[in-house]
């Protein structure tokens, strides 16, 4: 695939979700994290002080996952509840937002929207991020008050049920 494929199947993927961006293209230089260099069929993605050398199929399924993670992480925020902080709620809190025990933050909320965003696109990349999430929670597992705060997301403005 050259750049401009690349490009193309980006904003099929994203229309699909209906959260078209007619005008979206692969960053292609630093400070933009990630970029991309190249114009195929190889490319050079970047991310942080990361390169990989990857082939087109890979470059969407990389843009298209970072670029639904945060559509969920963004709907995930805007459903959580505040709840009355204890003390080590409100120390936790000074030092940062996600799973400080001030609200019902639980990742198990986004995970699960995540895998059906990317199920929408492709079933088999749905796949694929439900995998990823199921390693990296035998690793770092859900608390309890993950598990109990899980909700399921209303993914309807992107076409998913």
């Amino acid at each position: 695939m050259t750049r401009e494929e690349v490009e193309e199947e980006i904003r099929a993927d994203l229309a699909k979700l209906n959260c078209a961006q007619s005008n979206f293209s692969l960053p292609d230089c630093a400070p933009a994290d990630p970029h991309v260099l190249g114009q195929g069929p190889e490319f050079t993605y970047v991310y942080r002080d990361t390169r990989r050398t990857v082939d087109g199929a890979e470059l969407v399924f990389l843009f298209v996952e970072q670029m639904t993670v945060k559509l969920v992480r963004d709907a995930e925020e805007l459903t959580r509840a505040a709840k009355k902080a204890g003390l080590l709620a409100r120390l936790r809190t000074k030092r940062g937002g996600f799973g400080c025990g001030a609200d019902n933050y639980s990742r198990q909320t986004w995970m699960e929207g995540h895998v059906r965003l990317m199920s929408a696109v492709h079933e088999g990349w749905g796949t694929r991020v439900a995998l990823n999430y199921e390693m990296m929670l035998r690793k770092f597992p859900l608390t309890q008050e993950e598990r109990t705060n899980s909700r399921k997301l209303d993914l309807s403005a992107y076409g998913v049920e």
